[in-house]
């Protein structure tokens, strides 16, 4: 059996960041993930190629040594790497994340974050962009970078 294919149709998060951007919004919770909502993800400012965006991290996140769990910092990355993607991306089209590199700057415990997250280049058929994570701070926590494949549905 074969898997259904999906279309960008089927994507909330391109449409909400082409909304996002379209309507000058600010400060608004990312509705179409799953995780995102887990997250308690809001997109606070988004331009075409550039997105910030916050996280509320909670106790569900965390390791054993009580500092929030590395996998999480990397998907707190690479949703501001994402969302950077398809900031620019017209209907049809998606950012699928084919490598991500991340560096661990220091422990992460629970509470308020912030990435920013901004493309380097756009080709015919990837995209480059790089991320950084905050704390409630400004104290950078890791940052990343990850080539994505643009994809036609």
């Amino acid at each position: 059996m074969q898997e259904p294919s999906l279309s960008l149709a089927d994507n909330p998060d391109r449409h909400f960041i082409e909304r996002f951007i379209a309507d000058g919004a600010r400060d608004l919770p990312v509705p179409g993930s799953p995780l995102a909502r887990q997250l308690y993800m809001r997109l606070l400012r988004a331009s075409h190629g550039a997105v910030d965006a916050s996280f509320q991290i909670g106790m569900d996140f965390t390791q054993g040594g009580g500092v929030i769990q590395g996998g999480i910092v990397a998907a707190m990355l690479d949703f501001g790497l994402a969302f950077a993607a398809l900031s620019v991306l017209d209907t049809g089209r998606t950012a699928v994340t084919t490598s991500l590199n991340v560096n661990y700057l220091r422990p992460a415990s629970t509470g308020l974050y912030h990435v920013h997250a901004v493309l380097e280049k756009q080709g015919r058929t990837l995209i480059y962009a790089s991320a950084k994570l905050l704390d409630a701070n400004e104290r950078p926590i890791a940052i990343a970078s990850s080539p994505m494949a643009i994809v036609s549905m």
